[in-house]
Formats: structure tokens, C-alpha cells, sequence
């Protein structure tokens, strides 16, 4: 995972903005306004793992194993040394199937989110 800022050809952008090529692996759990923003990222990157690792999910991370595998993800997180989603990704993406496995697990152990939020439109 590298930042977006870094301009590397070779990264792959998985955030949300459109006007950086995005590809459709935004996170759709937003950061807080309010509080320190390290625990408002780490929140929505908390709320991300918990439903994209859901049962409802499954085809979700087929495609994320098969587009993402191998791939050096860009953020612009990681260029503010916040927690990020682009992490959770490449975990899953690299992940062998007992890795996987496990990574369900601990997101199963979690309460997890009711549903994806509603995008603004």
C-alpha cells in the first residue's frame, strides 16, 4: 500500500474520488468529523472490514482476491499516516485461503454494520 500523492505508475487507486481513477474499492464508511481523526479512520476502516468480509460479501471479495491480488494499492490515507482501508484490501487480496479464512473470523466475532451507508449523492 503506498500513498496516491507518490504518483507511482504501477499503484493501483482504491479510494473513493473519482477524479483519481477510482475503481469502485472505496471505502463507503466515512471518517467522523469530529474527534481526533487517527480513531475516526480507524473506525470506518473498522466498520469497512466488518462488512466487506460479511457472508453478503462473498462475491465482493472474489473480485477483490482476483483484480487485487499482487497489486500495490494507493490511497490518500497513507499519505496522512491514517489507518486505511487500502490495507484491508491488499489483507485480503494476498491472502491464502486460511488467512482468509481467518480474517472471516475475526470480522465475524465483531458486530457488524447493518448495512452499507447510502452514498451522497
Amino acid at each position: 500500500v503506498c500513498d496516491v500523492l507518490d504518483g507511482r505508475p504501477d499503484a493501483l487507486y482504491v479510494g473513493r474520488n473519482p477524479r483519481c481513477g477510482a475503481i469502485g474499492y472505496g471505502n463507503p464508511f466515512k471518517a467522523a468529523s469530529e474527534g481526533p481523526r487517527i480513531d475516526a479512520n480507524q473506525r470506518a476502516v473498522d466498520l469497512f472490514v466488518q462488512w466487506v468480509l460479511s457472508p453478503e460479501r462473498a462475491s465482493h471479495v472474489r473480485r477483490i482476491r482476483k483484480r487485487l491480488r499482487g497489486q500495490r494499492l494507493a490511497c490518500h490515507c497513507t499519505s496522512r499516516r491514517l489507518p486505511c482501508h487500502a490495507s484491508v484490501l491488499a489483507a485480503i487480496a494476498d491472502a491464502s485461503a486460511v488467512e482468509l479464512d481467518a480474517l472471516r473470523a475475526a470480522a465475524e466475532a465483531e458486530p457488524r454494520p447493518a448495512k452499507r451507508p447510502k452514498r451522497n449523492a
